[in-house]
């Protein structure tokens, strides 16, 4: 499932129910309250003694009927065995409630929406829940593809100097031009003419394909309207023009240069895949070892709560039950990958009204000081401005999308710190924003909604 985020609550330990009993200010116990007889009531006005009757046989006094017995407290189920490292089964001994699993029919529930807006949204689950590498919406050509399928089995490394001192300096003029970077270049090559690795020095494209594959980056281009309404996908997707303002799809002027035979979009919106940037991080030995932690912590984790019944003070993902819960449920296994996405926007320039809405991919299996470095986020896609998108899910469906296949497919990745080929499956623990963006990912009315939801 695309995010699975419940609460688990731990069962307590089995104790005897005993039939509720009311207490009199003195401390005695009084029987059950429904044995009780109600308090004689005194007659309003004296009345004149009856007249004597014959006298009646005693009769036998009713037996009080027995308590009604307790129910039985409800058997918990005891949590699966977790799997260590090795492959054997851990038994933690950890007893809890398992957390109920939504039975939804989306097929059903797509023929029974009304509202247009729900239609809408409906169309983009049943895509992502019928989701494929291989489908149209992903776009991946045969080379993706087939890396996914099987990663690269290197280490990546880079010993030439003119190689290094590329890689550098583009990094050093990532706000210039190209042609200042083929001038610094030329230049090294005059002034050290001989030296070692000096013929090593790539161009431009040469080291921006280098670094490509070096951090396995994929990027893949869909459609949008001008005035950054919509993106083409989902329900979209066959549309001439922009259902929200009108606006023609195509470049007016190549369309009408080749009398409509040429279709070019206008403006293009990148989607980053999350696939190929896991890989490349599995692919550095050191960072694939220090994606162990999420595992290593949470058995320490489980360990604790199995001695002592208790939580330690909560300072990290792993110790929360939204977590912990689908790891007993057997939803998140050793070599999964656990992710945070996260949207915001960003205003590029300081004298220019040019917003940019974008969201990334923070991997939670990294310790918490590593996490959320710039080394370690996974940048997931870029909405051009200058204006507010008016339909976000348009936009986010591209990844998702991705994701949702990986999810019903597994992502195969080679561990370069045990150099071991394994398949993991991407699960989805939190959805973040600010508060305004929020909205985007709850469906909700907003922080200026006239009426709450």
């Amino acid at each position: 499932m695309l995010v699975d985020i419940s609460m688990l609550g731990l069962v307590k330990a089995h104790c005897d129910r005993i039939p509720r009993y009311d207490y009199n200010p003195d401390g005695d116990k009084l029987p059950p309250c429904h044995l009780l007889s109600p308090p004689p009531q005194s007659p309003p006005h004296p009345s004149p003694p009856p007249l004597p009757s014959p006298p009646l046989l005693p009769s036998p006094p009713p037996h009080p009927s027995p308590p009604p017995h307790p129910s039985p407290p409800p058997v918990p189920q005891a949590c699966p065995p977790i799997p260590n490292q090795g492959g054997e089964q851990g038994d933690y001994g950890l007893v809890y409630e398992r957390r109920a699993r939504p039975d939804i029919n989306i097929n059903h529930l797509t023929q029974s929406v009304v509202l247009p807006k729900m239609q809408e949204a409906m169309v983009f689950v049943n895509a992502l829940h019928h989701a494929s590498l291989d489908d149209a919406v992903s776009k991946l050509d045969n080379d993706t593809l087939h890396r996914l399928c099987n990663p690269p089995q290197e280490c990546l490394s880079i010993d030439s100097p003119g190689t290094k001192y590329s890689i550098k300096t583009y990094l050093t003029l990532e706000h210039s031009s190209q042609v200042a970077y083929q001038s610094v270049c030329n230049v090294a090559k005059r002034n050290f003419a001989g030296a070692p690795g000096v013929e090593d020095i790539l161009s431009s494209y040469s080291v921006e394909k280098l670094i490509a594959n070096y951090t396995s980056i994929q990027t893949v281009e869909h459609d949008m309207c001008p005035d950054t309404c919509l993106a083409y996908t989902g329900p979209f997707a066959a549309l001439e023009e922009c259902p929200l303002c009108g606006i023609s799809r195509w470049n007016q002027e190549k369309l009408h240069a080749s009398h409509g035979c040429i279709k070019v979009a206008t403006r293009k919106f990148t989607t980053i895949l999350l696939g190929p940037q896991i890989q490349g991080l599995y692919r550095d030995p050191q960072s694939a070892q220090e994606m162990q932690y999420l595992y290593e912590q949470t058995q320490q984790i489980l360990e604790q709560v199995r001695q002592t019944g208790e939580i330690p003070g909560v300072d990290d993902v792993t110790m929360g039950w939204d977590y912990l819960g689908a790891v007993l449920d057997g939803d998140i296994k050793p070599d999964d990958v656990v992710l945070m996405v996260s949207m915001d926007s960003a205003q590029l320039y300081n004298s220019k009204a040019l917003d940019c809405w974008m969201y990334i991919w923070i991997a939670l299996n990294f310790p918490p000081d590593k996490c959320y470095r710039k080394a370690h986020i996974l940048p997931g896609s870029f909405i051009p401005g200058p204006n507010k998108p008016k339909n976000v899910d348009s936009f986010l469906f591209v990844g998702m999308h991705h994701l949702a296949a990986l999810q019903r497919e597994g992502l195969r990745i080679w561990n370069a710190s045990h150099n071991v080929n394994l398949r993991s499956d991407l699960y989805l623990l939190f959805t973040t924003a600010d508060g305004p963006g929020l909205v985007y990912w709850d469906g909700m009315v907003g922080h200026r909604g006239k009426n709450g939801c």
